[in-house]
């Protein structure tokens, strides 16, 4: 009697050449994010549907979290396909946004260009979800000097001491 169980859930499998998924949730060790201060631009690294290099699956959602940024800064996820050409870009409006991944993206990255209000400003992935129901959830990065620093940091200078004790 299980055999015909079994085949009867298989056969329909079989036939309709699916297979059976269980969506995972991951919980990614390092955040991927881009930080900037005022009057330039930076793009994150990129977030890929999975490491092995298969398609499927490709990218569903994407959510992005910043701190920071202000109404006179550009936040947008440009997505990429299997070949990492760009396909698309979508403007991201406020921090904690769920955007829908395009058919067949398969990667993005946040790109982010500042306007001329001071501070230091960060956006980084939330949450990424598959076509296969996966979901990665990224921590945030260390945020404490958001909004904060004033202007671009000076360039580095050269009055630290040598480390022999010499002047």
């Amino acid at each position: 009697m299980r055999k015909w169980l079994a085949l009867a859930f298989l056969i329909p499998l079989i036939y309709s050449q699916a297979i059976p998924a269980w969506a995972t949730t991951y919980n990614a060790p390092n955040p991927v994010y881009v930080s900037a201060y005022e009057n330039s631009s930076a793009l994150s690294d990129m977030v890929v549907a999975n490491t092995n290099n298969t398609y499927p699956p490709y990218l569903q959602t994407v959510t992005v979290e910043w701190a920071g940024v202000t109404s006179s800064d550009s936040v947008s996820l440009i997505f990429y396909d299997v070949n990492l050409a760009q396909m698309s870009e979508t403007s991201i409006t406020s921090s904690g946004q769920t955007v829908n991944a395009p058919a067949n993206a398969w990667g993005v990255k946040i790109s982010l260009t500042t306007g001329s209000d001071p501070g230091k400003r960060y956006v980084w992935f939330s949450q990424v979800t598959t076509t296969f129901g996966d979901t990665t959830i990224f921590p945030a990065p260390d945020t404490s000097d958001a909004g904060s620093g004033g202007t671009t940091p000076p360039p580095s200078d050269d009055t630290t001491p040598p480390s022999d004790g010499s002047t």
